[in-house]
């Protein structure tokens, strides 16, 4: 699973998002910041917590699936509101949906 630590590697120079990012994923401020990756973290954690507690996938459990899916979308969504300025939004759509799509879901269907 993708997990708030990953960065995208990007060849240029893009400014100071990337430190930016990693920052306010370190040290999240208690505005937006925080209330977003707890909510982010414990959807990720949950998953996690799922594979080891069952010995298969969060995707592949036939009631939680769908619930998992939803607030993974729902958290997707959120990311169109006001989140500060430091989060790289782009980031955290890409963990949202890379583990979305290791979970079995086609994130481009729609």
């Amino acid at each position: 699973m993708r997990d708030l630590s990953y960065i995208p590697d990007c060849r240029g120079n893009l400014g100071d998002w990337k430190a930016r990012h990693r920052i306010a994923v370190r040290s999240p401020r208690a505005d937006v910041e925080r209330p977003f990756l707890t909510m982010l973290q414990g959807w990720l954690d949950y998953a996690k917590w799922y594979e080891v507690g069952f010995g298969s996938s969060i995707g592949e459990d036939y009631v939680l699936a769908d619930a998992w899916y939803h607030i993974g979308t729902a958290l997707n969504e959120m990311l169109n509101g006001d989140l500060g300025t430091r989060l790289d939004l782009g980031t955290l759509n890409t963990i949202i949906n890379d583990n979305l799509t290791e979970q079995g879901w086609d994130v481009d269907a729609g």
